[in-house]
């Protein structure tokens, strides 16, 4: 008798099995009668729930085995197909495996999706991002997000890394603004490398207050304008908190210290779990206002390299204690630096240390290393 199968292995193959009849019928057949004929007979046996691992499944298919058939109008064949009033989430990122394409292939497959959005007001999460330096699927415009902003009020989560097809005026639809709702309910969203600017970014921070990470090489920029000028993005005081819980200004091109972002952080964004910033030595002090810190790294060069010294070693005995993972980026590091990282960071499961030199400045004494929970080095 043969083996039984267990539940999610055996629902993986009817998910596979599904989406590669789909995709064979799609290439037999792309009339609009058949089309219609298609969708009747899968919606009354495929729940929401299972569409949605087909979705994914299909596009995984068209990205890797299906490749050389997926053309715009295969794509937006299953599209119409698949993208189920019901369903939460879409994402079409592994589309970008199937390589350059038409500028007039990306127009077909936008404006299926804008066809089908206004009916998906459920959705949560919409992956759109694709490879860098290419011209591929998927792509996204700022029409398309126009039409989420109408019609999709419950989403949490967007990627749209390397659209250059996404501007400021697309940002700007998202803004929750009298009657109309945007996308008030954003946690998420990635825009890098995106055609945005600095200042589009900003506003949107103060218009989505429900923001926790955005993926943008330029955000502390972003964040040095609510400082400089609050009152032009409607931050009027302090009191005016953010719920952001992730920055990351280790990818901008702008090779400065990040001292006035730390402080903005300190007076206005208190939730900051994870932070990768260019800082001076001095700037440790202003950190210890983020006490909900846990993941941190530290670059000391900002155009030139700048030492580690005592407000760090003092940041690092007092408050170590809350970092679960620490990185450091220096020209030279001091023995006193490292004890005071194995004295104070007892809670660290991971550290990374990149030095171009080491110096023994102190004695180093393995029985003073309280780094019991420490799991990569």
């Amino acid at each position: 008798m043969p083996s039984m199968r267990q539940p999610k292995p055996l629902r993986m193959l009817g998910v596979t099995a599904v989406s590669e009849l789909l995709i064979k019928l799609a290439l037999r057949n792309r009339e609009h009668d058949q089309l219609s004929i298609i969708k009747d007979v899968i919606s009354p046996f495929i729940p929401p729930v299972m569409l949605q691992d087909v979705h994914l499944r299909v596009m995984h298919l068209l990205g890797s085995t299906y490749s050389s058939y997926a053309s715009p109008d295969i794509i937006s064949y299953l599209l119409h197909i698949l993208l189920h009033p019901r369903m939460t989430e879409v994402d079409l990122s592994e589309l970008s495996f199937i390589g350059n394409v038409e500028l007039d292939s990306l127009d077909v497959v936008e404006n299926a999706l804008i066809q089908l959005l206004p009916s998906m007001t459920q959705l949560t999460y919409v992956d759109l991002s694709t490879h860098r330096f290419k011209i591929t699927f998927p792509s996204c415009s700022d029409e398309i997000l126009e039409t989420l902003a109408m019609f999709c009020p419950h989403l949490v989560g967007l990627n749209l890394n390397f659209n250059n097809r996404v501007t400021g005026k697309g940002l700007h639809f998202l803004h929750p603004v009298g009657d109309h709702t945007g996308c008030a309910k954003l946690e998420k969203l990635f825009i890098l490398d995106c055609n945005v600017k600095p200042e589009d970014v900003a506003l949107l921070i103060c218009s989505i207050s429900n923001l926790k990470i955005i993926g943008y090489k330029e955000l502390g920029t972003s964040l040095r304008m609510l400082k400089c000028r609050p009152k032009t993005y409607g931050l009027w005081n302090s009191n005016n908190q953010l719920k952001l819980t992730h920055v990351d200004n280790t990818m901008s091109g702008v090779q400065r210290c990040d001292g006035a972002v730390v402080e903005f952080l300190g007076e206005a964004c208190p939730q900051v779990e994870n932070l990768k910033i260019r800082i001076h030595d001095d700037d440790l002090e202003r950190i210890q206002r983020l006490d909900q810190l846990k993941h941190l790294e530290v670059r000391f060069f900002t155009s030139t390299h700048h030492p580690v010294g005592f407000c760090t070693e003092m940041y690092l005995k007092n408050y170590g204690s809350l970092l679960v993972s620490f990185t450091i980026y220096c020209e030279i590091l001091l023995s006193r630096a490292l004890l005071a990282i194995a004295e104070g960071c007892t809670n660290l499961k991971k550290l990374f240390i990149h030095a171009n030199v080491f110096v023994k400045s102190l004695a180093l004494d393995a029985c003073k290393n309280k780094l019991q929970k420490l799991e990569v080095l």
